[in-house]
């Protein structure tokens, strides 16, 4: 059975350094941002999946939200288990 994920993690509260940010290169560091926290899930990397968030982050599962310390210890080891079997495809960028 083949699986399609969509995931929207615009929201993960990016931060810059400051320095004015251009349209096109704050969609292409949603996308790398969004592309390596998907990643280090992939790789069952807990640490980098974590590093990748915002301290404040707040993560949306089950219909509740969530703070950084609370995902990680709920739904993070779930979210490794799914995203270390499903073949994931980019449909559009």
């Amino acid at each position: 059975m083949r699986y399609r994920v969509s995931v929207v993690s615009g929201l993960m509260l990016i931060m810059t350094s400051g320095a004015p940010v251009h349209p096109q290169s704050l969609e292409e560091s949603v996308r790398v941002i969004a592309q390596s926290f998907h990643e280090a899930l992939s790789r069952g990397d807990s640490t980098a999946a974590l590093a990748i968030l915002h301290p404040e982050v707040l993560v949306f599962e089950g219909g509740r939200s969530e703070t950084k310390e609370q995902y990680s210890r709920a739904h993070l080891h779930a979210d490794i288990a799914f995203a270390s079997v499903v073949r994931r495809e980019t449909l559009s960028d």
